[in-house]
């Protein structure tokens, strides 16, 4: 639990989080991923990397669907996905030999809801074009950690915009406790199953995302969100702090 905590201070305070995964059949290899998309939920956390992975040897996937995976700390699933086509499966974390999570690069906070009026430090990373982050956190209890992908600042030097990158989760994935029943069942099914059995669910498909995107202005933060007539919009989104975060 020590390492866990030590972990979430880590990158609600800055540091980028890295997963280190080594496989348990055929030929061992280690592989190593940046999970740039993180919500946090107490001691609990997710993390993925960006909507990037191809759809090759997902023989149920047509086309080109980009996949991305997840990662937590607290139970033994991880989590397939597509943002864009609705997508969904899970497979038991059992699968690896290992799962370590890594904490790298010390990020220097430029700017938070304290200090919002001084945008000095934001405009000195956007002329340097320095990678950015937002960590916020919700009412909800939920924090929320995702890169920045465009900032505009006015030349009247109050105005600005902040968007960050648009990405998701199923929203299966935040209902905890039904995560760590599923847990459960894959490792009944993994102790029952030869070591060589590959434990995962069927894809599923139409499955609702909670977005994790937003938008900073002047006037208070929003999140991107699904309209109920299929298009985006953004709503107000209530928070108890947030921070930005550049490269040194």
């Amino acid at each position: 639990m020590s390492n866990q905590t030590e972990v979430i201070d880590k990158i609600k305070n800055g540091e980028d989080l890295f997963v280190r995964l080594g496989n348990n059949r055929g030929r061992h290899y280690v592989e190593s991923y940046d999970l740039s998309t993180i919500v946090i939920f107490k001691d609990k956390f997710w993390g993925k990397f960006r909507n990037v992975h191809s759809p090759l040897g997902h023989d149920e996937l047509a086309g080109v669907t980009p996949l991305s995976y997840a990662y937590n700390n607290f139970c033994n699933v991880v989590c397939t996905m597509s943002l864009s086509h609705g997508i969904q499966r899970f497979c038991s974390s059992r699968n690896y030999e290992s799962i370590n999570f890594l904490t790298k690069n010390k990020n220097r906070e430029i700017w938070n809801s304290q200090n919002s009026s001084d945008l000095n430090l934001l405009k000195e990373a956007v002329n340097q074009a320095d990678r950015m982050k937002l960590v916020v956190k919700g009412k909800n209890e939920l924090t929320y950690i995702v890169p920045i992908h465009t900032v505009e600042l006015y030349d009247d030097g109050l105005s600005f915009g902040l968007d960050t990158e648009l990405d998701g989760i199923p929203f299966s994935l935040i209902n905890f406790e039904y995560m760590e029943s599923l847990s459960k069942k894959l490792d009944d099914v993994s102790a029952a199953s030869p070591k060589e059995a590959y434990i995962n669910t069927r894809y599923q498909s139409n499955v609702d995302f909670h977005l994790i995107s937003f938008y900073l202005g002047k006037s208070g933060i929003c999140q991107k969100a699904m309209g109920p007539d299929g298009k985006m919009q953004t709503v107000t989104f209530d928070y108890e702090y947030f921070k930005i975060y550049a490269e040194k």
